[in-house]
């Protein structure tokens, strides 16, 4: 395997995402539903980070999932239904991430 593979790096991210869902859906049932949910209530047009989304779905009672990687699988399917769309990277407001960037995204009507 090449040192610098971007195909390789992208079939891992899908795979630990995957994993990660799993994961949440063993421990709670139906996670990966109710934590889409969250992004559907959001209001067309809004943008947001997946952390904004992750506090205020906590803030209401959705269980934390044994990682928040599984938050990753939630915002590609809700990317792959049309309810989101990629807009741009701005730093991240935990500081544990030590003022990383992540992606921004804007709730839209599916088509």
């Amino acid at each position: 395997m090449d040192l610098l593979d971007y195909a390789e790096g992208q079939r891992r991210r899908d795979a630990g995402m995957d994993q990660a869902v799993g994961n949440a859906e063993q421990k709670t049932p139906g996670w990966p539903e109710k934590a889409l949910a969250f992004i559907e209530m959001q209001p067309i047009g809004k943008v947001f980070m997946v952390e904004d989304i992750r506090v205020y779905a906590y803030s209401r009672g959705l269980p934390r999932p044994p990682s928040n990687r599984a938050w990753g699988g939630v915002i590609k399917k809700a990317r792959q239904l049309g309810l989101v769309k990629h807009i741009g990277y701005a730093p991240v407001k935990n500081p544990a991430a030590h003022a990383g960037m992540a992606s921004q995204w804007q709730r839209v009507t599916p088509e």
